[in-house]
């Protein structure tokens, strides 16, 4: 098992969540909660904080578009990539690893609702 930040999971490469996960599910309640987390970890002097797992296996894919499905943590996962975008589109961050460009095909939801979300990004449109 390997212990590693965001920067290091969106390293990996892309991901896909299986057809037998559910799409993205989260309401306001769990966004909330998402959002008092991150606010807790601003105010530590250990900027350190465990955010749950997330379980890879690595992609039998044919093609080589996609490095790894996602067997659990699919709803973090997909909401941190969604907030690193609108971050990303409201700070114009300098470092291009964090562009929507290079966000977006990190994960594979075409059939899970996120397309949706990253086009709102994109388009500044209410999600």
């Amino acid at each position: 098992m390997e212990l590693l930040d965001l920067d290091g999971v969106i390293e990996k490469g892309v991901f896909e969540i299986p057809s037998y996960q559910r799409g993205y599910a989260w309401q306001m309640r769990q966004l909330k909660d998402f959002w008092n987390d991150l606010e807790h970890v601003s105010k530590l002097e250990n900027k350190f904080h465990y955010m749950h797992s997330l379980t890879l296996r690595k992609s039998d894919d044919d093609f080589g578009d996609i490095d790894f499905e996602v067997i659990d943590g699919q709803q973090r996962l997909a909401t941190s990539l969604i907030l690193l975008g609108l971050l990303a589109k409201i700070t114009q961050h300098k470092d291009q690893k964090y562009s929507l460009i290079n966000l977006e095909p990190i994960l594979s939801y075409k059939y899970y609702g996120l397309s949706e979300a990253f086009r709102a990004i994109a388009e500044e449109k209410k999600i």
